[in-house]
């Protein structure tokens, strides 16, 4: 959550572990954001100071995207930011915000299937499953891993399609995706 000025108000642990790494983005010792290359920090504070202007406002707007070059020459992060809604003075009369995530390419997303499992009320062995399939395997390789035979995972799939309601694999990640906050 960062304020017209660039001051970070509120950060969540990636965030942070994100900032400790300063690998193109930070926060200075005044608690600023700060993009270590000067264009995208120019582009990164227009983009802060854009969703500020219309975070009062009702309706669409003020969204855009930033890319932030990394020090070490490694794919660049992606920056959303994003207006914080407040035309009904929920949180003051006078607040301006912009809510930035802050995506890492490098960094891969740890996924809870807790919220899949209790959404369509899976098994141990489906959960199982499932996070071998999200991982990318094979149901040959889920055989090996699991110690089970090629029919059972396979049963085991259809169950997980048949209890999410996703015709194929891609829906089913797309279902887990639903359902997990990729934020810490």
């Amino acid at each position: 959550l960062v304020q017209p000025s660039g001051h970070v108000l509120v950060c969540n642990r990636t965030a942070q572990g994100l900032f400790d790494r300063a690998d193109g983005l930070g926060v200075s010792a005044r608690g600023e954001i700060v993009a270590h290359d000067a264009e995208a920090q120019a582009r990164l504070l227009a983009a802060v100071r854009e969703a500020c202007s219309v975070s009062g406002a009702l309706g669409i707007g003020g969204a855009s995207r930033v890319m932030i070059p990394k020090r070490s020459g490694r794919e660049q992060y992606l920056v959303d930011v994003s207006p914080i809604r407040d035309a009904a003075y929920e949180i003051d009369r006078d607040f301006k915000g912009a809510f930035l995530t802050a995506i890492d390419p490098d960094q891969r997303l740890t996924l809870s299937l807790e919220g899949l499992k209790q959404l369509y009320r899976l098994t141990a062995a489906e959960t199982a499953v499932a996070e071998l399939l999200f991982r990318g395997h094979t149901n040959e390789e889920i055989s090996d891993l699991r110690g089970v035979s090629l029919e059972t995972v396979k049963a085991q799939v259809r169950a997980l399609l048949g209890k999410t309601g996703a015709r194929n694999r891609t829906e089913l990640v797309s279902r887990l995706l639903s359902v997990t906050l990729p934020i810490e």
